[in-house]
């Protein structure tokens, strides 16, 4: 019979997943984003519109290449498979689909990554608590909201570069904003007439009472309709790093004006804690430069990133939230803070350190302006290697304000003064994590205060909160070593070493994903026992029980689920690479590459018969000798096919 089996051993099940319960993408699963949501998601994103957005992509043959965003290359060896909707990079080995690819390029996790796409391709991922109606409803007041924000933005977009009013663009002109700059960060100008913007958005379709519940327009005091928000003003939107308009930021050009920023109020869809001006243009430049660069003000980061310097964001016009911390600690966890060098900015960065110590930013650093400058205003004055020279010589921040605490104290016999400096010690410390660190600082301190460490402990148990309290706990004499658990926990789990796949595996790859039906003839045979690479022939065999007796998933799924992180890296590179198989050919490849791997295995056994026989005795050297036979006649069934 054509493709017969040699058949070994009675199939294992041990194996498999679950008697009842097809494989699952590990970790994949969102409670909150139903099964069916993620699947229209995916059957409506293109990997090479995702990918497009962060690579430059050239077509070669069925593939498109680029230079792969993960490790430095000057020849692309970063492959997309639009029809598979998989990436694979043949430098640096990383693969995945679009939803791993937003993972790794953005820092996102997986219902990110959803949520992300799902608002590029207009699929709405519905709230667990609503009702259908409330949901439908909530839907068309965020089509609404975006279609108001992005005409809003073009709008002053527009009002800006059609030259009417010179005076904003002479503004930008004086502080070093040049065109491309002001195009990649969509500034504006807001005119100053009562109601530009709810005219001209009107004449669009777009109502006044839209455009209050977007932040851009206030009803008037007096009478019925509605003026503008912003007027007179250099508009600065916030834009999410979905590349959606949030929010905006005025600048006013009236010297008179009191408030000199005006600034969108909160709204169902923007939440000014949860966002950082700039991030959306700086967040692949901090992850290239190993560091992000934190100033106060939008036109700092404008302006820096004007001068090159192209990892710099801002929160947004309060104190750094923990969620803006955590946002920035996906793409690095190096923080420098440069913030005005007065009393209000030192203030800001003494806050900003808690609060990135308590997200577990793993470096502060504090680069110091001379008094009275901001970043513009240096950058202006000195230029942009003397900024950059003044970031690059930045201090761990933990250690200037340590060295301010204990500086006053230092040397000096008051005791008051060193409870004072135990106080300030407390407070810096209650937001560190790292128990080493907190000791290490500790028993510094204690050398230059002069007290006894365990003194200095108790004073900041005595005194503080019960953060305070813990982190003056002392370390324990004899720490036991630390084992790692296999419950999920933080210990990092090495990658298992695994043997690339055969030319003839890649083919049985390819060929199983373009018609997983075939994974009932890899059961029936029990092909998985031929396969030399032992990672492959375990997944092989757990793939088919499951499609053969549950109906599920197909490979390619399969293949995303496999949790070796190796062999799916490996599978991936399989099904991106181009073996000029098409849907016609496929089951014709599958044959001959299941043929070609039986007769490798058959000469493979053949040779451990021919190594035994040296050492067998006479019973055995007839057993091999009929084994050797059998395999011998199974040879000339597949003849024609030669082994690699």
């Amino acid at each position: 019979q054509k493709g017969a089996c040699v058949r070994l051993t009675p199939l294992t099940r041990s194996l498999r997943f679950g008697a009842s319960t097809p494989i699952q993408p590990a970790g994949t699963v969102s409670s909150r984003i139903p099964e069916s949501v993620i699947d229209e998601v995916s059957s409506r994103v293109s990997i090479a519109d995702v990918v497009g957005e962060h690579v430059r992509l050239k077509r070669k043959g069925n593939r498109l290449w680029g230079l792969c965003p993960f490790h430095n290359e000057k020849s692309a060896s970063f492959s997309v498979n639009e029809s598979r909707n998989l990436y694979h990079c043949f430098g640096c080995g990383a693969s995945g689909n679009a939803y791993g690819f937003l993972m790794r390029n953005q820092g996102l996790n997986f219902p990110e990554a959803v949520r992300l796409l799902a608002e590029k391709v207009g699929v709405e991922i519905p709230d667990s608590t609503e009702d259908s109606a409330s949901a439908a409803r909530r839907r068309a007041e965020r089509e609404l909201y975006f279609e108001a924000t992005d005409l809003a933005v073009r709008y002053y977009r527009a009002v800006l570069k059609s030259g009417k009013f010179s005076e904003p663009l002479e503004y930008l002109k004086t502080r070093g904003i040049d065109d491309e700059t002001a195009e990649r960060f969509d500034l504006g100008f807001a005119p100053p007439e009562w109601s530009a913007l709810v005219d001209a958005l009107g004449r669009r379709g777009v109502n006044s009472k839209t455009l209050e519940m977007a932040g851009l327009a206030n009803g008037r005091r007096q009478g019925d309709g509605h003026v503008d928000r912003f007027r007179n003003r250099v508009m600065f939107p916030i834009v999410s790093l979905a590349m959606r308009t949030l929010a905006f930021s005025g600048r006013t050009l009236d010297a008179e004006e009191r408030a000199k920023y005006v600034n969108s109020p909160e709204t169902p869809f923007y939440t000014k804690g949860k966002e950082l001006y700039g991030l959306h243009v700086a967040h692949k430049n901090i992850r290239a430069e190993g560091a992000a660069v934190l100033v106060e003000g939008n036109f700092d980061v404008v302006s820096l990133h004007a001068k090159g310097l192209g990892h710099v964001c801002a929160p947004l016009g309060t104190a750094l939230t923990e969620h803006q911390a955590r946002l920035i600690k996906r793409y690095s966890d190096r923080v420098v803070l440069l913030f005005d060098a007065d009393d209000a900015g030192r203030n800001a960065a003494r806050k900003a350190l808690g609060t990135l110590l308590t997200a577990d930013v793993q470096q502060v650093l504090l680069a110091e302006l001379p008094d009275g400058q901001d970043p513009d205003d240096f950058v202006h004055r000195e230029g942009p290697d003397a900024l950059r020279k003044l970031i690059d010589k930045a201090r761990p921040m933990l250690d200037v304000e340590m060295d301010a605490a204990i500086r006053p104290a230092a040397g000096r016999g008051d005791a008051s003064a060193k409870r004072a400096a135990a106080r300030s010690i407390g407070d810096l410390l209650q937001n560190v994590s790292s128990k080493l660190v907190r000791d290490t600082y500790i028993t510094e301190a204690a050398r230059r205060l002069e007290v006894e460490e365990a003194v200095l402990r108790e004073e900041l148990r005595a005194s503080g909160s019960p953060k305070r309290r813990a982190a003056a706990q002392a370390p324990e004499a004899s720490p036991e070593p630390v084992e790692a658990s296999n419950d999920g926990g933080s210990f990092d789990v090495p990658e298992e070493e695994v043997a690339p796949l055969s030319q003839h595996e890649e083919v049985l790859v390819e060929a199983l994903a373009e018609k997983p039906e075939l994974l009932e003839v890899v059961y029936r045979e029990q092909i998985h026992l031929v396969i030399g690479n032992q990672h492959f022939s375990d997944f092989l065999e757990r793939a088919s029980v499951n499609w053969t007796e549950e109906g599920t998933p197909p490979f390619a799924e399969a293949v995303e689920a496999c949790e070796n992180i190796a062999l799916k890296r490996n599978l991936q590179a399989a099904l991106v690479a181009d073996h000029g198989l098409t849907p016609e050919d496929c089951e014709t490849a599958f044959e001959d590459a299941v043929k070609a791997l039986k007769v490798n295995w058959i000469h493979a056994e053949m040779r451990r018969i021919s190594e035994s026989q040296r050492s067998a005795d006479y019973d055995e050297m007839l057993e091999l000798a009929k084994r050797h036979a059998e395999l011998t006649e199974y040879l000339r069934r597949f003849r024609g096919a030669a082994p690699l």
